[in-house]
């Protein structure tokens, strides 16, 4: 297996190729267009880039089709050690995937320390779990100061994988995601949606989901670690709250939402991994343990 990962990108959903990741800003979108992934103005449409045809291999779940990608191409990296189902190592994921019709689903979190020394790719967010649409804050190897960053991830439906602009964060900066629907697409058949953080428009992401993959469901809280040597922020935990779920004209809102968690999990000092602290669907809390 190959260790050459220099045209590859790390991404929440683990190593995929350059070739299938893409960089939007708040005006643009990458869509399917009769067959081939462009780059289109979102107010005019009209299209900027072309990047040939789309996948059709690329309608599986984003983490499931980035594993295929690494699987093909016999790539490996030592410092990513997903886990046999397509989640990571040292992962702690929580998800309600009973729930459809959702208008928006967010979240509020406090940016935890900095990690200690030697860590590689960590990844803390909420989101869609049925559609790969997640506002990410992420750490990654390089930068000397570990500082804390925002980004915006996607995953389109025989495109690939979409970000937007990043933004540095400070500890103890509170941030919220969301993500939303906006409706059908204008001028075509499939569905749209923002991801977002709030209070920073420039960052906003909007996603075509092609009919053919239809509407986003479910809700995710997930926290990702990828490393062989992972070191942790110093903090005890970081406690996503403020969930709240709002559901589209006709559909009634749950009142709870029901948590599990999946992935393979690390012993933290506190013998805790996630803590379901409220399962409320307007006021909830989910906590990761780093210690």
């Amino acid at each position: 297996m190959s260790t050459d990962t220099s045209q590859w990108v790390h991404t929440p959903f683990g190593l995929v190729p350059e070739s299938k990741v893409f960089r939007v800003n708040s005006h643009e979108t990458i869509k399917v267009v009769d067959g081939r992934v462009v780059k289109a103005e979102l107010e005019s449409g009209r299209v900027i880039a072309e990047y040939g045809e789309a996948d059709p291999e690329a309608g599986h779940a984003p983490y499931e089709y980035a594993a295929q990608l690494r699987e093909q191409a016999g790539v490996g990296d030592p410092d990513w050690q997903p886990a046999a189902a397509g989640y990571p190592l040292n992962g702690y994921y929580t998800s309600d995937d009973s729930i459809t019709r959702i208008q928006s689903f967010s979240t509020t979190w406090n940016v935890p320390s900095k990690p200690r020394p030697g860590f590689t790719y960590l990844y803390l967010w909420n989101g869609l779990s049925g559609g790969g649409l997640q506002p990410v804050q992420k750490w990654t190897k390089g930068r000397d100061t570990h500082q804390p960053w925002i980004v915006n991830f996607a995953y389109v439906s025989g495109a690939g994988y979409v970000h937007g602009p990043d933004k540095d964060v400070a500890p103890g900066e509170e941030v919220t995601g969301r993500v939303r629907y906006i409706g059908r697409e204008q001028g075509g058949d499939g569905y749209v949606y923002t991801v977002s953080f709030v209070g920073h428009p420039e960052l906003d992401l909007t996603v075509v989901r092609p009919k053919k993959q239809g509407p986003a469901d479910g809700v995710v809280q997930c926290w990702e670690a990828y490393s062989d040597q992972p070191t942790w922020p110093t903090d005890t935990k970081v406690g996503m709250r403020k969930i709240a779920l709002t559901m589209q004209a006709g559909t009634p809102l749950p009142p709870d939402l029901k948590w599990g968690s999946s992935g393979k999990h690390v012993e933290t000092p506190s013998g805790k991994n996630i803590e379901v602290v409220n399962t409320s669907s307007t006021s909830g809390e989910v906590d990761f343990y780093f210690q």
